[in-house]
């Protein structure tokens, strides 16, 4: 079972380097659980890997009490933009979420729609 898991991870940090990849201005992603621990995660230099999944974790979190408040329906992601840069998180399922970091010239809606696409990929490695 050990074996499986570290396996799969494995596959996870290779197509989170393959998204990055094929993605003008992303600069880091991770998948995270909903505790906020790291599934997988491809950042710069291996930066900070646990901070950030933690506050991908509350981001969800957050999000989707506003959402749930305001009854807005599900969260479908969440959104954060400083000066240079921004940080979006989308839920994988109730267990999971995938966090981007990008470039503050990334352009949004291809981030949000390379993100769904990468999504997709995820469920399936981790049958979610």
């Amino acid at each position: 079972m050990a074996y499986q898991h570290a396996t799969i991870d494995g596959v996870l940090s290779d197509l989170l380097s393959r998204f990055q990849s094929a993605s003008l201005g992303i600069t880091g992603s991770l998948i995270v659980d909903s505790d906020g621990f790291v599934i997988a995660s491809n950042l710069p230099n291996g930066g900070e890997e646990r901070r950030i999944a933690g506050i991908g974790a509350a981001l969800i979190a957050l999000g989707e009490q506003v959402v749930g408040e305001l009854h807005h329906g599900q969260l479908k992601r969440a959104f954060i933009e400083g000066d240079d840069g921004y940080v979006t998180a989308i839920n994988l399922s109730a267990e999971a979420a995938l966090i981007v970091l990008a470039h503050r010239h990334a352009k949004p809606g291809l981030v949000f729609s390379q993100m769904e696409r990468a999504a997709v990929s995820i469920r399936k490695i981790m049958k979610l």
